[in-house]
């Protein structure tokens, strides 16, 4: 499978440090600008693997807070790498997971290996790969994260190879930080905005059947409930026709009819 194309090659070689400098520019510019419409995260993988000579795949291997047990690939330039990952879930072995406590494995031929045996017989029959580097992003500033590089080459990542993986980590640590950031200015910058639309939905409905700031905010709630869609939605229904959905109003009236007393009933 080949690996996600990029929008440059490694002619701008990492030999000087005009080199690799552009490329670490390069790199920050993925963030947020997706070329082919691929998410920021996967583009700034692809940008990475490029930088490290004899990768032809990557991916991102992540152990998540609600289930640290189970890591996930987080992204991945080919479906290559991606597999393999998912072989190493399956088996509970191999380099990824190895290498997720905090040091790096390099695995010059795959072949040849003899760790991870579980791993090893299902990998080797999956794909042409045959050399991996998993790399940990801990040091980084991203705990429980690796990133894991293939290569279809035997001994293809040697030690002169080391310098070239560093920055090349050292560009997708940033990346990461970065989109994470960004990530986080956009979930607020919806939240605030669903906020805004959610009073300004209250507001119609306190005047529209002269509510309290509660009791409009309480029926926002239950036509939430009763339709199963969320708030925000909702309230871009009040704002688009000043009241709640037809069916939400004719319950909300049935309930008030059955515990409302009708004026004689009083003694």
């Amino acid at each position: 499978m080949a690996p996600t194309s990029v929008p440059w090659s490694r002619s701008a070689a990492v030999d000087t440090p005009a080199g690799a400098a552009a490329q670490l520019i390069r790199l920050s510019g993925q963030i947020g600008q997706p070329v082919h419409g691929q998410d920021p995260l996967t583009e700034a993988l692809a940008l990475t693997c490029t930088m490290v000579p004899g990768a032809v795949c990557a991916s991102l291997t992540q152990l998540t807070d609600a289930d640290p047990r189970r890591p996930r690939t987080v992204a991945a330039t080919a479906v290559t790498a991606a597999a393999l990952d998912a072989i190493e879930y399956q088996t509970g072995q191999g380099p990824a997971l190895a290498a997720i406590a905090d040091s790096t494995i390099i695995v010059s031929d795959l072949t040849t290996e003899t760790r991870w045996p579980a791993y090893l017989s299902r990998a080797l029959i999956a794909g042409p790969v045959r050399a991996v580097v998993s790399y940990p992003l801990t040091r980084a500033g991203h705990p429980d994260t690796t990133l894991n590089l293939y290569s279809t080459s035997l001994s293809a990542f040697p030690a002169a190879a080391e310098d070239d993986i560093h920055l090349a980590v050292a560009g997708l640590a940033l990346a990461l930080t970065a989109i994470s950031q960004a990530r986080r200015a956009a979930n607020l910058a919806t939240a605030l905005a669903s906020n805004r639309t959610i009073a300004a939905a209250q507001g119609i409905l306190m005047h529209h059947h002269r509510w309290t700031p509660e009791q409009a905010l309480s029926a926002l709630r239950a036509a939430s409930q009763h339709s199963n869609r969320k708030m925000r939605h909702i309230a871009d229904h009040v704002l688009a026709t000043n009241d709640l959905p037809p069916s939400t109003i004719s319950k909300k009236r049935s309930r008030r009819q059955r515990i409302t007393p009708h004026r004689g009933d009083a003694a």
